[in-house]
């Protein structure tokens, strides 16, 4: 890019290469580069090789670094996030809010670590901040309905759903998504009309196929129900699995 240093170019280069899987040639680029961006692009590459010590030094090396950070602590939170280190994850969450709190990224981080510390209302407010800033934000998107669900607010919950569909028609978690809604009004045949001109798309769905089954069984087609919801109730055994087992059962 014209105006960019050297340096920048090869941090850009480097990344682009990471996404495309060429972590040596990518890693190579940088060799030589001790910024807290290289460093970030290092524990990048450590945590696709998941090489999770190499990811967690990367980071601390980072954080000694020189350079801007606002693209390594958001970085580094979605890490220890992801390996449920809640407490490291909140120093990088505070650290990103420092440097630049109404980041994409440090507002998603915040999110996730509010959700996993079972704060809803905060991890909402984050998720629908995003959702001003960038409207097609996905992950975002899905955060804010699981948020304002947990919160009890229902309004809230369908209208982001309504939204996902309407700027989503083709993504089959918003098929999905608007399916529960039906599902909430108790419109079984509307679940089952839309479950079944998706089926395709929602074979691996394991949430989806759970739904279609509840229908199902709702409309009196217990067997269908059964041999439609068996191939993930074997695998599942979570609250919403077991809710829908006991009711095939009490079918029965």
């Amino acid at each position: 890019m014209a105006g960019d240093a050297p340096g920048d170019t090869d941090l850009l280069r480097a990344e682009a290469l990471l996404q495309t899987g060429e972590t040596s040639d990518a890693l190579a680029l940088i060799e030589d580069d001790q910024a807290a961006e290289a460093w970030r692009l290092r524990a990048l590459a450590a945590r696709q090789a998941n090489d999770i010590p190499a990811a967690a030094r990367a980071f601390a090396r980072g954080r000694n670094a020189e350079g801007d950070k606002t693209r390594l602590y958001p970085a580094e939170a979605s890490f220890h996030l992801d390996t449920a280190d809640l407490a490291a994850a909140g120093e990088a969450v505070a650290l990103a809010n420092d440097v630049a709190p109404d980041r994409v990224e440090t507002l998603f981080v915040t999110a996730r670590l509010a959700q996993a510390q079972g704060d809803q209302v905060l991890a909402l407010a984050k998720y629908l901040r995003i959702i001003e800033k960038t409207p097609l934000d996905r992950p975002a998107l899905l955060g804010a309905i699981a948020a304002s669900e947990h919160t009890g607010q229902p309004g809230i919950t369908r209208h982001l759903i309504a939204y996902g569909a309407e700027t989503r028609p083709f993504d089959s978690e918003f098929i999905y998504q608007t399916a529960r809604v039906d599902a909430w009004d108790g419109n079984w045949e509307a679940v089952r009309e839309r479950m079944q001109a998706h089926e395709a798309e929602l074979e691996n769905h394991g949430s989806a196929r759970l739904l279609y089954a509840e229908a199902l069984l709702n409309l009196g087609q217990v067997e269908t129900a059964r041999a439609m919801a068996s191939p993930v109730l074997a695998r599942r055994r979570d609250a919403e699995a077991e809710r829908l087992r006991q009711a095939l059962e009490a079918a029965s």
